[in-house]
């Protein structure tokens, strides 16, 4: 979702130009981890929507008009964000009701 927001902020996009593509960029992203995510960028185009690694689109062989939103810099802003908000606060004791441990007698 972080990549929408990118296109509708930086390239002034509206959510309708390009809802077409809206699952396939929130499928494309799904699962993957943000050390992948780091090192690829998002191509949006006429088409389809897909994830590429940076070093496909650094030489792209484009046929039709294409958005690349590069990801590194979304997910360095998440994790930033994110991380600012942590509370470091220590781990309190867990308390378990009392309880009776049997132990069985190996048979012979």
């Amino acid at each position: 979702m972080a990549v929408i927001v990118e296109i509708v902020r930086t390239f002034g996009l509206r959510i309708g130009t390009i809802a077409q593509r809206l699952n396939e960029v929130v499928e494309a992203c799904h699962g993957l981890s943000w050390l992948v995510l780091e090192s690829c960028c998002v191509e949006i185009g006429i088409e389809s929507a897909k994830v590429s690694a940076m070093e496909a689109v650094m030489r792209p062989v484009l046929d039709t008009p294409t958005l690349i939103v590069p990801c590194a810099e979304i997910v360095r802003r998440l994790r930033r964000n994110l991380t600012a908000v942590e509370i470091e606060e220590m781990q309190g004791h867990f308390q378990f009701p009392p309880s009776v441990v049997a132990s069985q007698r190996s048979r012979s």
